[in-house]
């Protein structure tokens, strides 16, 4: 029906048609033996054609260790839980044929210590990636996919490590029994 109304059911399973990234870009968790305090906020849109899908979404992510007893790490260590991640993706999606669908994506990321002193103050990274993929289905149980991608991760600030990068090619088939 022209017009109608689709239930988020309806979107979510029309997403999932597209071939839209199950994730979008989002802040990294730290995992730590003590309680932290995050402040969070995520900003996603998803725009749904009938064989297009676009996807955008922004972050900013603050964490900070806090302790009942006051018994945190010393800031050497606490890098991974005294941090503000900021950053964004963009994926695009557009099915080809009923079988197939290729893929884009693009994502942005800072992470920028919160500690104000020792030698991880003012430590921070940034990290790209992009990834161009084809999906398709050779049969009902039998799929494939193939793609490249590229990831780029930069160290400035007190402890220079330099930059990283890797270029990433893959393919898959894929049968279900």
């Amino acid at each position: 029906m022209p017009g109608a109304r689709r239930t988020p059911s309806v979107a979510r399973a029309a997403a999932a048609e597209t071939g839209l990234p199950p994730t979008l870009a989002s802040p990294v968790s730290f995992y730590a033996p003590n309680t932290t305090l995050q402040q969070s906020a995520t900003v996603s849109l998803v725009l749904i054609g009938v064989r297009n899908s676009l996807s955008f979404s922004i972050f900013n992510s603050k964490s900070e260790a806090i302790s009942g007893t006051g018994a945190v790490l010393p800031p050497a260590l606490q890098f991974g839980q005294n941090n503000t991640q900021t950053g964004g993706g963009v994926a695009f999606n557009h099915q080809l044929t009923g079988f197939t669908t290729f893929g884009a994506s693009a994502s942005y990321n800072r992470t920028t210590s919160n500690v104000t002193s020792g030698p991880l103050s003012n430590t921070r990274t940034n990290n790209a990636y992009g990834n161009l993929n084809l999906t398709t289905r050779f049969g009902p149980k039998t799929s494939g996919s193939a793609g490249v991608g590229y990831s780029w991760t930069q160290f400035p600030g007190s402890v220079n490590q330099g930059n990283t990068s890797a270029l990433n090619v893959f393919a898959s088939i894929s049968h279900t029994f």
